[in-house]
């Protein structure tokens, strides 16, 4: 039975899932933030928390963020992008703006700076007068974030063989924003408690 244990496990490890794969994870969707958001105030600061599949490598990261500026600020109005205190992307918001009224900020995301639980650091300054006295409250000193900004990640191999026993992590993993997928491959000299054990580690896979 252990044996068979090991097979079917090494068997589903094997499969597809373990192949670099990409995983989206966007603001509306897999972080709930359906209207994005924005950030208010001379000096602003959010965080956005996210997850990555445990221990899995993370081959290439990249972030795609849609700004909307308000009108009117001035030179030193900047916007900048970090992940886990590692710095990704500044942009300039008094001008690079397109003809919707949009700034697109695209980088790469470092991997080494990646872990299992992430944080997204996103800073605004902004300005409005020359002498950058604004007051905390201003209403005219905002930037929007849309929901459909995303980070998009090249998930490869597990980082440490796994073992049967970690059964259903990390195939059911709950850090991964995606349903989970999977299968179950019997021998063809399969027997009754094959099917049993089958039966078990898919009840197990959907608990």
């Amino acid at each position: 039975m252990k044996h068979l244990t090991w097979l079917l496990a090494l068997t589903v490890f094997a499969g597809p899932n373990t192949l670099a794969d990409t995983l989206e994870v966007r603001l509306d969707r897999q972080l709930g933030l359906s209207s994005g958001v924005v950030l208010r105030g001379p000096s602003a600061l959010q965080s956005l928390l996210f997850t990555l599949p445990r221990d899995r490598e993370v081959k290439a990261a990249h972030v795609s963020l849609v700004l909307r500026p308000a009108n009117g600020l001035l030179e030193g109005s900047n916007f900048t992008v970090a992940v886990n205190g590692t710095p990704v992307h500044a942009a300039r918001l008094d001008r690079d703006v397109n003809r919707n009224g949009d700034i697109l900020v695209e980088a790469a995301i470092p991997v080494e700076a990646l872990q299992d639980y992430n944080r997204l650091e996103l800073r605004a300054e902004l300005h409005d007068s020359p002498g950058r006295c604004e007051s905390p409250t201003d209403p005219a000193l905002w930037v929007a974030v849309s929901g459909a900004s995303h980070m998009t990640f090249e998930i490869g191999d597990y980082r440490h063989d796994p073992k049967p026993e970690d059964f259903p992590v990390p195939l059911a993993d709950p850090l991964d924003y995606r349903p989970q997928r999977v299968r179950f491959v019997l021998t063809p000299r399969h027997s009754s408690a094959d099917y049993a054990l089958a039966a078990h580690l898919d009840r197990k896979s959907v608990v």
